[in-house]
């Protein structure tokens, strides 16, 4: 039996068959590469509006003036433009359009359902965003794949990099690095500066989660890193100065003009429900390109309940309608440094019913309610502490309670 299988598995035979294999590959990428042609350009530039609703169906906002303009490649200055490359891709001006490891990954974390992998070529992103849609699958991976080998044969890279630029998605309904100078620098993309070019290469991995208005303190400090990763790899390919560099410190963008049907909590609501979406997995850019209706589980009479509780309990920091607002010598003075957050939650649902995250979205973006760096355990310690000694009360029996920390006051 042992001599037969040896005779059966001969080394002619494996190679034969290695051969046989290779040859069927590059058979189907060649009949692949013929039928798979260049598209034209998608239809996320026909933008629309992103309704939210109450969860009675009533509306809270619409969302979705998209902010787009192209600028040809020699109006931003070539500093700007290595900052992006720096950031995405060393090796765009001598590569053949595609990362082969890259895809492979992402094509193994879509069939695995292990989320968004990186590694794709500034060419694959372009094609991604102008000619392809954003949804994570292997066919539009593998379409990813060889409409980039088509585009970097036909496109100079000059064209792929204005077409990356002008493409891609940076936040705040921004599209094309011209909105996103505007937008988060209130300038001319022709006016921006190595360091705030390194921003929005930087911010272009996560624009929510790296958008300095919005982002958590963690945020803020990945932020920082992604900026001087781009920084870093510019002197390390001979495009910055290395003292430059050392002299250079993080420009801080402005914030964002939100519209007014943001204002008071529609935007924190908005905000949230945008977030969620996001990590249960839609694309931001996606989203931004709009055409969704969104069912939040707020309902409208609880959330002004909470409202109006927050009103009650802590002063003037939160708006009060006027007709609502208390009169005499006993109305409450507002304290500008208390910042408020708070939820109302369904305790056999568990879904959210009202959220309160702060006085008012336009002026105070960060939600209270959702933010990560605010220790809420403290803050519940009187509350744990008084129903405890309440039901050593209802027993008869009065005792010293602590509460892991300091001796409270009570006994």
């Amino acid at each position: 039996m042992r001599m037969r299988i040896r005779r059966l598995l001969t080394w002619r035979k494996a190679l034969a068959a290695c051969v046989t294999v290779c040859l069927l590959l590059i058979a189907a990428f060649t009949v692949m590469y013929l039928v798979i042609d260049i598209p034209r350009a998608n239809e996320q530039a026909k933008a629309q509006s992103n309704v939210y609703l109450f969860a009675d169906g009533t509306r809270l906002a619409r969302t979705g003036e998209v902010n787009r303009e192209s600028v040809p490649l020699d109006a931003v200055p070539e500093d700007v433009r290595r900052a992006f490359v720096a950031a995405e891709n060393k090796d765009f001006y001598s590569d053949s359009g595609v990362s082969l490891s890259g895809t492979a990954r992402g094509i193994f974390s879509t069939v695995t359902g292990g989320g968004k992998q990186g590694g794709s070529t500034i060419t694959q992103q372009y094609v991604k965003n102008y000619y392809l849609s954003q949804e994570q699958t292997v066919t539009r991976k593998v379409k990813e794949l060889f409409i980039s080998l088509k585009v970097d044969r036909h496109n100079s890279k000059d064209d792929i990099l204005a077409g990356y630029l002008n493409s891609s998605y940076y936040g705040r309904l921004a599209y094309g690095v011209q909105a996103a100078a505007r937008s988060y620098y209130d300038k001319e993309v022709d006016d921006l500066t190595v360091e705030e070019g390194a921003y929005l290469a930087a911010l272009l991995q996560a624009p929510s989660r790296y958008d300095w208005a919005v982002a958590s303190p963690a945020d803020k400090r990945n932020a920082e890193a992604r900026w001087g990763y781009v920084l870093d790899n510019m002197v390390g390919e001979g495009w910055l100065d290395e003292d430059d560099r050392r002299e250079m410190r993080f420009p801080v963008p402005l914030d964002p003009k939100a519209s007014a049907e943001l204002a008071g909590q529609a935007g924190y609501l908005v905000d949230t429900a945008r977030r969620e979406l996001i990590a249960a997995g839609v694309g931001e850019q996606e989203l931004a390109g709009g055409g969704w209706r969104i069912t939040l589980n707020i309902e409208p009479e609880r959330q002004e309940a909470l409202r109006e509780a927050v009103s009650a309990g802590l002063g003037a920091s939160a708006p009060v309608p006027r007709s609502k607002a208390p009169k005499g010598p006993d109305t409450p003075k507002p304290d500008p440094d208390r910042q408020v957050g708070a939820a109302s939650v369904d305790p056999r649902s568990g879904r959210i019913v009202a959220l309160y995250g702060g006085d008012d979205y336009l002026r105070h973006y960060l939600n209270n309610a959702t933010r990560a760096d605010y220790q809420a355990g403290p803050t519940f310690a009187p509350v744990v502490l008084a129903a405890r000694m309440e039901a050593e009360k209802d027993r008869g029996a009065w005792t010293r309670v602590r509460s892991g920390g300091p001796r409270s006051g009570w006994g």
